[in-house]
C-alpha cells in the first residue's frame, strides 16, 4: 500500500497533502501493522481534496468520541473519513462504514484493498493510471 501510495504522489503529488509522519505510540485499539506504517511514513492529512486520514496524535479519539456518539459502534476506531468512514474493529480488520448510517457495508483483507477500492474512485480525475493486476 504505501508502495503504491507513493507511486501517486510522485505522479500527482496535488492530490495529496500529508503532515509529517506521526509517532504512533500505544493505542487501545488492535492497529493493523500496514496502518501504523501509512501514519509512521505519511502521518496524517488529506488524499484527492475530499478524503481525511486522522491524525493518531491529535484528532482520532475527538472524532472517534463524535462518531460513537453519533453511533458508530463502540467496537470501530474510525481512521478516515470522506467517500466512506474506514474503521478498524477489535480484532485489526479494516470495514468501510456508511456515513449516513454508520453501519459497517464493507469488509477490506488489507490496507491495500482499501486505498485500492479509495483510489478507483478518483483514478481518473487525478489522472492515475491503472494498477497493475495482482501476479502480474
Amino acid at each position: 500500500m504505501i508502495c503504491q501510495l507513493e507511486k501517486d504522489i510522485r505522479v500527482v503529488p496535488a492530490a495529496f497533502a500529508f503532515g509529517r509522519p506521526a509517532a504512533v505510540g500505544e493505542l487501545t485499539y488492535v492497529i493493523p501493522e500496514a496502518l501504523r506504517d501509512l501514519w509512521t511514513t505519511f502521518g496524517a492529512g488529506t488524499m484527492f481534496e475530499t478524503e481525511e486520514l486522522l491524525d493518531p496524535t491529535s484528532d482520532l479519539a475527538s472524532r472517534n468520541a463524535e462518531l460513537h456518539d453519533a453511533g458508530l459502534a463502540a467496537d470501530l476506531l474510525a481512521f478516515h473519513v470522506g467517500l466512506y468512514i474506514t474503521a478498524v474493529d477489535a480484532s485489526g480488520s479494516i470495514v468501510a462504514v456508511a456515513p449516513n448510517t454508520l453501519e459497517v457495508t464493507r469488509h477490506f483483507g488489507s490496507l491495500d484493498e482499501w486505498y485500492a477500492d479509495l483510489r478507483a474512485e478518483y483514478a481518473r480525475t487525478y489522472g492515475l493510471p491503472e494498477l497493475d493486476e495482482p501476479g502480474s
